[in-house]
């Protein structure tokens, strides 16, 4: 009975300590900060690093005028952004979450 209550007890503590990830909503300038370039030689790998609400992802292409932007400019990174974004969901496994950045802008 006390390991009943036991295994109980964890399970509820597991099921209270787990945090489930909002979503991305795509129709939302959200602020986000494009930390870098990822250099990593792997199939599901490069583009850009954009860490958003606190986590770090990962943009494997940039929309093609801020893409422009970043080849021309002096970027110094952080970069501090707003975005409108959607999660990718595809047979890549990384350590990060893809998105795909739907518009984009420096922000001041």
């Amino acid at each position: 009975m006390k390991l009943l209550k036991n295994l109980l007890l964890l399970a509820t503590l597991a099921l209270f300590a787990c945090k489930v990830d909002e979503p991305l909503e795509q129709q939302e300038w959200i602020n986000a900060e494009v930390t870098g370039f990822d250099a990593r030689l792997c199939p599901c790998c490069g583009g850009y690093f954009i860490e958003i609400k606190g986590k770090r992802r990962l943009v494997q292409q940039l929309p093609a005028q801020f893409q422009n932007f970043l080849n021309t400019a002096d970027v110094a990174f952080p970069l501090k952004v707003r975005v409108k974004a959607e999660e990718l969901k595809g047979p890549c496994p990384t350590n990060f979450d893809l998105i795909k950045v739907l518009e984009i802008e420096v922000r001041p």
